[in-house]
């Protein structure tokens, strides 16, 4: 049964099942249900989502760190927007930069160590899961032992951020 991230918790509510994908391989769930064998397929992460049904990621996706840790994403594309404006010789009078926003269905883009990687320095204390609305992202202090980068099985947020957290984006020209 492939789904999309945004949906689970709809259908885990109906199945009866935690609301959020857990002990999945490769996010593939499988599970028995009604005494039949299910394959909870992610649409969008899972190398066993049939090709029909694959959701790739949007044309021109930005990932972008956060210049600042407690910056939320939805700040995040809007600078990124602003600077590449800039860069382009756009910078004059006039309102704004290109329309750069966060898209929150791209996250399930982001959300993995190796992506986390290339943008802080290799993640040289390790990658490890966490829950909260504001992942993925990389710690910014010491907690009693090295800061680590994060990802989460929660649904990212585009609004959320943490004062002791810098975050990666999904940002999106808003025109195309």
């Amino acid at each position: 049964m492939p789904f999309l991230s945004e949906d689970f918790a709809r259908v885990a509510d109906a199945m009866g099942i935690h609301p959020s994908p857990r002990t999945h391989y490769k996010f593939t769930t499988w599970l028995k249900f009604n005494g039949a064998d299910v394959l909870l397929v992610d649409k969008r992460r899972s190398e066993f989502a049939p090709e029909a049904s694959r959701v790739a990621a949007r044309d021109g996706l930005a990932v972008v760190r956060a210049s600042q840790a407690g910056m939320n994403c939805i700040n995040t594309c809007r600078v990124f927007g602003v600077k590449k404006k800039a860069k382009k010789g756009g910078g004059g009078g006039g309102g704004g930069g290109e329309t750069w926003t966060c898209d929150a269905s791209q996250f399930d883009f982001i959300n993995d160590c190796q992506v986390l990687a290339e943008h802080f320095d290799g993640c040289p204390y390790g990658c490890t899961q966490e829950w909260g609305p504001d992942i993925p992202n990389a710690e910014t202090w010491d907690v009693g032992r090295p800061p680590q980068c994060l990802v989460t099985e929660e649904r990212p947020e585009c609004e959320a951020q943490h004062p002791l957290t810098q975050r990666i984006c999904p940002c999106v020209n808003a025109r195309g």
